[in-house]
């Protein structure tokens, strides 16, 4: 049995407050969740909730007035280094936050029922930009979509906004894939099977996401119509750690393949990974060592072939990445960064939004190379390289400014405080590795 309480404080002010939070609600969802049978309303539980009705109230003028855009994170098959599909991702560019990934606001999209209503939306942007690379003549095979388990639970609504959705936007159902995790198929019923299996047979495919993060995954196979299965990232990301987790992915990899799966590995991070990968026959990868989501823009240089991948070490490179560690308090500008350097496995960020948070990183991470907003609030770009320089760790890591402040006196200015040179704003994303791989010294490849 899981019991509530709320404590209702005596207000020291005539005027009653305009919010009333949901006290016994809130706690009891909590004592649910957290396997305790009592929890009290506490004013941290006030103040979540307050926190999330008002970015629910904001996601929905979101919906309404063009904030939110998506980013397309590669998958790519590593015999032949090219592009299998791209995967959509959903992103918010908050008016005072900046940009917010999915994981920030799916609580409020979910408490304020809008998820579904976000999902639509993603769903026909997804095939709008699809279709719109298809009549280009530069498609990717494939375009995956995450569905949620809300948007799945009226499957035959689900189904008539899908089929809507592709003849709106003229997109061949063939270019779809729908990912689905195994909390979707857990609460599946006979009727979302015959939903999954009608949308297959019009050529639309489905992935089974995070396999093997559950205990049912071999079950669900058996039981529902799936053309791929995705890996799930935890498997991958600790394969170094000796935790048994290679012999899984192998075993998984060989099974998929044995019943005629596809199989993608998500979460490929470095080139130990993907060479593990790839002596276990695994054929698609996506991850940061590949390439981080990118822009639709980005994703156009990558599909006309200006951008290639590489998946094998250059001549006399070493097993890691150069390290990047970017510092600015615009994360607009942290956004294209990371995806400007995301198109070269040679580079591996980090960003940090303030200064603090840079010489933090610095000194734990020792990155080849840092990147440094110069107005930034409370420690300015000049501060912080001082600080840096101050530090054992950090004194010889070179650094560069980026800023829209690029005359000739600012320039020597920047030098004479121990700057390796600037990058002046705005920087085109195209040309942005080759100027940074410019100021990585040969004493600091590792």
């Amino acid at each position: 049995m899981s019991i509530s309480a709320a404590n209702m404080a005596k207000s020291t002010s005539a005027v009653e407050p305009q919010f009333t939070a949901p006290g016994p609600t809130v706690s009891l969802v909590s004592a649910i969740q957290s396997a305790v049978g009592l929890q009290y309303f506490t004013d941290a539980m006030e103040a979540k909730v307050r926190a999330l009705v008002l970015l629910g109230t904001e996601l929905r003028e979101a919906i309404a007035t063009s904030q939110l855009f998506l980013v397309y994170q590669p998958q790519i098959d590593v015999d032949s280094h090219q592009i299998s599909g791209v995967k959509a991702l959903v992103r918010w560019h908050h008016p005072a936050r900046g940009t917010l990934s999915l994981g920030e606001f799916m609580p409020a999209a979910e408490m304020s029922g809008l998820i579904v209503a976000l999902e639509h939306w993603v769903l026909h942007e997804a095939c709008r930009q699809m279709k719109k690379w298809l009549d280009a003549g530069i498609a990717p095979p494939l375009i995956t979509v995450p569905l949620a388990g809300p948007q799945f639970k009226r499957p035959l609504k689900l189904e008539h906004d899908i089929i809507a959705t592709l003849s709106e936007t003229a997109l061949p159902h063939k270019f779809l894939e729908l990912q689905l995790t195994e909390r979707v198929f857990m609460e599946a019923s006979q009727e979302h099977h015959d939903v999954l299996q009608k949308l297959r047979k019009t050529g639309l495919r489905i992935t089974f996401d995070d396999f093997g993060s559950g205990y049912s995954s071999l079950e669900y196979l058996g039981r529902f119509p799936v053309d791929r299965v995705k890996i799930a990232k935890t498997f991958v990301q600790d394969l170094a750690s000796g935790s048994g987790n290679a012999t899984i992915i192998k075993a998984a990899i060989g099974l998929a393949q044995d019943i005629g799966l596809d199989v993608i590995l998500e979460g490929v991070e470095t080139t130990e990974q993907l060479e593990l990968v790839r002596s276990w026959s695994g054929r698609e990868v996506q991850g940061y060592r590949v390439s981080r989501p990118l822009p639709a823009g980005e994703v156009d240089a990558v599909l006309r072939g200006r951008v290639n991948f590489c998946l094998h070490e250059r001549q006399g490179r070493q097993m890691s990445p150069f390290r990047v560690l970017h510092i600015d308090d615009d994360s607009h500008i942290l956004d294209t960064v990371a995806a400007s350097l995301g198109f070269d496995p040679e580079f591996v960020v980090r960003d940090c939004g303030s200064g603090a948070d840079g010489l933090a990183v610095a000194a734990e991470w020792r990155p080849d190379l840092i990147l440094l907003d110069v107005m930034m609030p409370v420690m300015d770009g000049p501060s912080t390289l001082r600080r840096l320089r101050a530090i054992p760790r950090t004194a010889d890591i070179p650094v560069v400014f980026m800023t829209a402040r690029a005359q000739t006196s600012e320039i020597e200015h920047f030098k004479s405080l121990g700057s390796a040179g600037v990058i002046a704003k705005p920087f085109d994303p195209m040309t942005l590795a080759a100027s940074v791989r410019n100021y990585i010294q040969p004493a600091n490849i590792r």
